[in-house]
């Protein structure tokens, strides 16, 4: 196992960050690699070895938590996790182009839209971009960037479609519009999906995302 350390829980704490990462696991092509907090480095250690299903059990997730929740309650911080897959594209000719519908619009940051899902709007302030199915001035599905995941010329996208709306092709259309546009801009584009999520999983391999890698993190939010 490779360990990367980050800084203390306690610096990131107090300089007031949003959403924290104390461990960030990745598992590719067979190898694990742990993106830590230098406070718990030497508690991960029986990490070493495990299979895929080890790693993302409720015990080893219940160990992980453990190691970080007192510190991160003292301040204010409640942990979560995820248990997710990561597939990526760096083709545009790879994107599936007959599932791209009229409907699917870039949105307009200062727009003033009516929803019908649980929209990002500091994301979209923040000038991420999005594609969504509007419909009379609602949004009904939108596929944007993650802006809690960010690196180098890679963006990170994911996708949201109200329960009614559901079935109709537009989520698959907006993730597709999105990663077409992305990709012409030379970046690489991944997919983030809930490992049970098994109608995401088909999305992202409809539209041509590949898996990458399987990531476990538990990370602490800031409670309101």
């Amino acid at each position: 196992m490779k360990t990367v350390k980050t800084d203390s829980i306690s610096s990131e704490i107090e300089g007031g960050c949003e959403i924290l990462w104390p461990i960030d696991l990745v598992l590719k092509d067979g190898s694990l690699t742990a993106t830590v907090c230098e406070e718990i480095a030497d508690g991960i250690a029986f990490l070493d070895g495990m299979t895929e299903a080890e790693l993302a059990s409720e015990e080893t997730v219940d160990r992980l938590i453990s190691l970080i929740d007192e510190k991160c309650e003292q301040n204010g911080y409640e942990i979560n996790y995820g248990k997710n897959r990561i597939y990526k594209m760096t083709r545009r000719e790879d994107v599936n182009k007959a599932l791209i519908l009229d409907s699917s619009e870039p949105l307009i940051p200062e727009g003033e839209y009516e929803s019908l899902i649980d929209i990002d709007v500091p994301a979209l302030e923040a000038g991420c971009l999005a594609f969504a199915t509007v419909l009379d001035g609602t949004i009904v599905s939108i596929a944007s960037e993650n802006p809690y995941r960010k690196e180098e010329n890679t963006v990170n996208i994911g996708v949201e479609t109200a329960e009614e709306h559901k079935k109709n092709g537009y989520g698959a259309s907006n993730v597709a519009s999105l990663a077409y546009y992305l990709l012409d801009t030379g970046m690489t584009v991944e997919y983030t999906v809930d490992n049970e999520n098994e109608k995401s999983i088909r999305l992202a391999e409809r539209v041509g995302f590949k898996l990458d890698r399987f990531v476990l993190d538990v990370f602490a939010h800031k409670q309101e």
